[in-house]
This record gives C-alpha cells, sequence and structure tokens, in this order.
C-alpha cells in the first residue's frame, strides 16, 4: 500500500503499476476503470463533503457498475481482500464498453473528425475559427 504526494510521485506511473485503486472522489478512477482496473470507493465523509465542499453532481457513486462504493471501514476491507484473493480480476468486458466504447489508440482522431464535420456543417462558423 502507497499512500502517495502528488509532489514525490509520478500519477500516471503509480497508475499503471497498482493493481487495485481505492479512493473517496477523485476522478482519477475513470482512467484506472479504462485500464480494466478495480476501484473501491471509500466515502466516508460523504455528509460532510457534501455539505461543505461539493454538492451532487451527475455521477452516482454508490451505482456504478465501475467500482463498488462504501463509508463504512469494516466492508472496505472485506472488499480489499475480496478483490485480492481473486488476484484483482478486470472488469467484465461488457462494464467496460458501456462506458468505454473505444479502448484503442484512435481518440485523438476521433475527436479530429468530430470536429471537422461540425466544422463543415458551419455550426456557429466565427466560433469554431
Amino acid at each position: 500500500i502507497t499512500i502517495a504526494d502528488w509532489k514525490d510521485y509520478d500519477i500516471q506511473a503509480l497508475l499503471k503499476q497498482a493493481s487495485l485503486l481505492v479512493t473517496d472522489y477523485s476522478s482519477v478512477f475513470f482512467d484506472f476503470s479504462y485500464m480494466r482496473k478495480p476501484v473501491l470507493f471509500y466515502q466516508f465523509d460523504e455528509s460532510e463533503f457534501r455539505e461543505k465542499q461539493y454538492g451532487q453532481g451527475y455521477f452516482d457513486y454508490k451505482n456504478t457498475v465501475l467500482a463498488k462504493w462504501t463509508d463504512n471501514p469494516e466492508t472496505l476491507m472485506c472488499q480489499l481482500e475480496q478483490n485480492l484473493s481473486q488476484n484483482c480480476p478486470l472488469l467484465e468486458k461488457e462494464t467496460i464498453e458501456e462506458f468505454f466504447p473505444f479502448v484503442d489508440q484512435n481518440n485523438s482522431e476521433r475527436i479530429y473528425n468530430a470536429i471537422k464535420g461540425l466544422k463543415s456543417k458551419n455550426y456557429g462558423r466565427k466560433e469554431l475559427q
């Protein structure tokens, strides 16, 4: 287990090396899920966080197929043990395809073509130039 301070570690290297991610509200879990690695949300302070930091957004941490959620430390330990004893299985193929239909090296090309398509349709021409 590594508790990594951003000043001392390269997050990209850690994501590649790690077998499992425990996080609270960080969007880094999307990157981890994209790599088909298991994620556990441990949001022990959810009510205080929602009251003092950020209200509930569009993403429902409790009801996502990308991760398991808990606010209980004992449940977190059980989830950790379960994942580690199963050698951190990858997410199911259907789960990944639901959220990430393209797992390849062509994202930049798709973005370029989408922008080019918008430009050719003359949508807000001045705004696109």
